[in-house]
């Protein structure tokens, strides 16, 4: 069961190809955090501009609310696409941690060896990055953040074999 995805401002010859990497990505999510995804009933609308003047004025590419509603900014028509790659998994990061932002201190403590910006100084978009991670290059995250990764192979159940991307 893929979320639902509607468009705003998006050409219908777009549309299909936009569809089929959200199921992509959505499909590379453990299985767990499928199904915690599909019990917050997530709506993804893929829009031109976000609809929230704070995160468009700041250049994001998406963002979550607590509701389960995702927003993604896909570049179609300016010659930058894949925005939905670079937002999505991340965005799916922050539905998952809204209520379960733990105690987190020593995983957080990890940020400096991964190398993040400054943006992510907060435990929260530690959390949604590091997610990103899990899912797309998850030997990465084990090698230079071996505490945040075992929190996630502890929470969606372990992923052997899986090498991401």
């Amino acid at each position: 069961v893929y979320p639902k995805i509607i468009f705003d401002g998006i050409k219908e010859k777009d549309r299909t190809g936009i569809s089929n990497r959200i199921r992509y990505l959505y499909s590379m999510l453990p299985q767990e955090a499928r199904k915690q995804l599909t019990e917050k009933d997530v709506l993804i609308t893929v829009c031109r501009k976000l609809p929230n003047n704070e995160f468009d004025d700041a250049d994001a590419s998406g963002y979550a609310c607590s509701d389960g509603n995702i927003y993604l900014k896909e570049r179609v028509e300016e010659g930058t696409p894949y925005a939905v790659e670079s937002s999505l998994v991340h965005e799916f990061g922050h539905l998952l941690h809204y209520g379960y932002e733990e105690s987190m201190q020593e995983c957080f403590e990890e940020k400096k060896k991964l190398g993040l910006r400054d943006y992510y100084n907060s435990e929260r978009e530690y959390l949604a990055e590091t997610f990103d991670y899990y899912v797309k290059v998850p030997e990465y995250l084990k090698k230079y953040a071996p505490k945040t990764y075992a929190m996630y192979e502890a929470r969606f159940g372990e992923r052997e074999g899986y090498n991401g991307y």
